[in-house]
């Protein structure tokens, strides 16, 4: 993963830089129907799918553990990252705001701050010594997606190119 993520990383420089190459422009990360957005959009579905395959293999676990319907949760939530990043849901919910382009993250932060604390002690308990791996890789996550489409819209929304 993290050579098809730098592999990715160096064609949009090369984008920045060879504008002219045909093609290219399929590279360019502030589009949505790129490459990385399909990539991005692949690797959330992924983390649903085995999310979802976790929660299957612990409902034929033959000794119930408390709470594992979380993992159900864990899914839907990456699940629905995957279709809101390809069907663009969150730029359509932007667009309906003039002043703000970014709004949606008000929304999505919300549903965040009401499953966060039910989640946090879960996947503590259930992810062991790869808890604090997984919460660094959300806040990658939540830091490139949203804060840099707030830093874009702010250089965009002050004349910067």
């Amino acid at each position: 993963m993290r050579s098809s993520s730098l592999g990715l990383v160096l064609l949009h420089c090369l984008w920045l830089f060879f504008r002219s190459i045909p093609g290219i422009h399929f590279f360019n990360l502030n589009r949505e129907s790129s490459v990385p957005t399909w990539f991005s959009t692949l690797q959330l579905a992924a983390i649903g799918t085995l999310a979802l395959s976790h929660l299957l293999l612990e409902l034929r676990a033959a000794q119930a553990r408390p709470r594992r319907w979380i993992w159900g949760v864990v899914a839907c939530g990456f699940l629905f990252l995957s279709f809101d990043e390809f069907l663009q849901i969150h730029e359509l919910i932007g667009n309906r705001f003039e002043t703000f382009k970014y709004k949606w993250c008000y929304y999505y932060a919300c549903a965040i701050a009401v499953v966060a604390p039910m989640l946090l002690g879960f996947l503590r308990e259930r992810l062991g010594a790869t808890f604090r791996h997984f919460m660094l890789g959300c806040a990658l996550l939540v830091t490139g997606a949203v804060g840099m489409e707030m830093v874009e819209y702010t250089l965009v929304a002050h004349g910067a190119k």
